[in-house]
């Protein structure tokens, strides 16, 4: 379902995909896939389909056309997750895997690798968390594929089946096959007026004058805290 509670996107074992406007109780859009459709996604304009064979396809909803078809997994598509620039789908081949929901572009940009087959998954600020059959989340930077934190959906060790996350973002529902958990996360609040450049003492770091750094611009602060952190990598290197 979509955010306005409006449109429902459903996929069936007849292999079409159809968009339904809950108001008027009747079908608005059907898309057809050559195989069984196992997962389906939807945002404002696109939707996105997953099917048994692996094949991801994205849809234009307003016009009805297909945009593009991608060869995503060696087997069946679980669950796809995408924002405007970014599609994560996860599937029986035990990859999740990035791509690009530009254009014509249809090549992987990440894998993300895990021992079992990845059941499901979340998409949000460009971190992907994944359920394998192995019962563990993972949580992943989809940017380069670094897996970030690694937790156990449940003592037994069964398979995490689904896992969503609440509106707040800060809860996180987890499915087993013998439980249901509420996993809950502290708030983290950034203080973005500090600066880079002093240390806990309030001392200047990385070679920059203490009455320099309230003149200067973000851009030569980011400038000059990527030259400091260089330097230091290659003293420590040496």
């Amino acid at each position: 379902m979509f955010e306005d509670n409006e449109r429902i996107i459903t996929g069936s074992v007849d292999r079409t995909c159809r968009v339904w406007i809950l108001s008027r109780k009747k079908c608005w859009r059907t898309f057809k896939h050559r195989y069984q459709i196992v997962s389906v996604a939807i945002g404002e304009e696109i939707c996105a389909t997953g099917g048994r064979t692996g094949k991801i396809k994205l849809f234009d909803m307003l016009a009805g056309k297909l945009i593009k078809k991608i060869s995503a997994h060696q087997g069946a598509v679980y669950q796809i997750r995408f924002d405007r620039w970014h599609i994560v789908s996860c599937g029986s081949d035990c990859f999740a895997q990035v791509y690009s929901t530009q254009g014509r572009h249809n090549k992987c940009l990440i894998a993300m690798r895990h021992p079992k087959p990845v059941l499901c998954l979340e998409f949000l600020y460009l971190r992907a968390i994944t359920g394998s059959a192995d019962g563990k989340l993972r949580i992943w930077n989809i940017l380069n594929g670094e897996c970030l934190r690694v937790m156990r959906g449940n003592s037994r060790c069964d398979a995490i089946l689904s896992i969503s996350l609440t509106s707040d973002v800060r809860r996180l529902l987890v499915n087993t096959e013998h439980h249901i958990l509420l996993m809950e996360f502290e708030s983290v609040e950034y203080d973005y007026e500090s600066s880079p450049y002093l240390n806990q003492n309030n001392r200047a770091i990385g070679g920059v004058d203490e009455s320099e750094v309230g003149g200067l611009s973000a851009e030569t602060r980011r400038r000059r805290h990527r030259s400091s952190h260089g330097h230091s990598k290659s003293y420590s290197a040496i």
